[in-house]
């Protein structure tokens, strides 16, 4: 965690995650931080930087301008929309501004081993609704990717859809 008077805190990612679970509901704690770097041996990430903003439709108007401000400076836009919340939650407006700024999207259905749906009719239902503003649309497991590659397990980071992102946007 890194924060905005320069000091830094080192954690592993378990501790990472009980420390913002503890302090969810602690608007001060958040609005000390500049950002969490969180680092994974990927070799392909040594070629690509992925920075996760706070998002466009967020809490504060000072979580969405940074946001903002990334999207200016970024190549490429990775919208990332669980398979829960499809359908929704109307996010027209808002992908329509990002489009506006001239960036590619890329548009990511996390958790598609949680959805009850075929997957070809959930991206079916991504390129009817959003195909316009999207260059393209993957279906990614995140929960399959992190497994897979803390486990050594190929066949589940194969199966997560990270590898063909990554190839994607290597490209």
């Amino acid at each position: 965690i890194l924060k905005k008077d320069g000091t830094s805190e080192k954690m592993d990612i378990e501790e990472l995650y009980q420390a913002l679970e503890r302090n969810r509901d602690n608007s001060s704690f958040y609005a000390e931080i500049e950002k969490i770097q969180l680092l994974y041996p990927l070799k392909k990430l040594k070629e690509i930087r992925i920075v996760d903003t706070p998002g466009i439709e967020t809490i504060t108007a000072a979580n969405q301008e940074t946001t903002k401000e990334f999207i200016k400076k970024a190549d490429v836009v990775l919208w990332v929309l669980s398979v829960h919340h499809l359908g929704q939650v109307g996010i027209d407006e808002e992908l329509m501004e990002v489009a506006e700024c001239g960036k590619p999207i890329i548009m990511l259905v996390n958790r598609i081993d949680q959805a009850n749906e075929n997957t070809e009719d959930i991206m079916d239902f991504i390129d009817d609704m959003y195909g316009f503003y999207v260059e393209a649309a993957f279906p990614v497991s995140g929960f399959k990717a992190f497994e897979g590659k803390k486990s050594g397990n190929d066949t589940l980071y194969n199966e997560s859809g990270l590898v063909e992102i990554l190839n994607y946007l290597e490209k």
